[in-house]
């Protein structure tokens, strides 16, 4: 393996563990928000549902994806009412970006083009428009702030 190819893996396995804590900050956010309107279990099982459906993931766990199902309406509702948590808007902006990039160039071989995660954050008016992929070191700075900040 050459030094270049080693030096992106590891970049890109940074910029993911940066996804990550975005994802969590989320999910940790979300679920304290929901839990004196919906209860504890379900605001998690809805934190949960909206995290994957704002990174364009499908839920692998069984009872993860019934509670999907049966509360797709409920998790669009909420979906669409982030739109005013700008600072959930950003940090979800840029991490669909750079989870993007990243998947991008590690499935460039594959025949089957992915879903475009930033045309579901479009739809549900939480894109921040008009911004680049962040610089890593940039991205993994705000990641840690905002996940720091839950």
């Amino acid at each position: 393996m050459n030094l270049k190819r080693i030096f992106k893996k590891r970049l890109f396995k940074k910029m993911l563990s940066g996804v990550d804590m975005v994802k969590l900050g989320v999910l940790d956010r979300l679920a304290e928000k929901f839990q004196g309107k919906y209860g504890k279990e379900t605001a998690d099982s809805l934190a949960a549902a909206m995290v994957n459906e704002l990174f364009s993931e499908t839920p692998s766990d069984p009872h993860a994806q019934e509670f999907l199902a049966l509360n797709k309406d409920v998790v669009e509702r909420e979906l669409s009412n982030l739109k005013r948590d700008d600072e959930i808007c950003n940090a979800v902006s840029q991490a669909v970006r750079v989870k993007a990039l990243v998947s991008q160039d590690q499935s460039s071989n594959l025949q089957k083009p992915l879903p475009d995660p930033l045309e579901k954050l479009r739809k549900f008016g939480i894109l921040v428009p008009g911004e680049d992929s962040p610089t890593p070191a940039s991205f993994l700075q705000m990641a840690n702030e905002f996940y720091q900040r839950t």
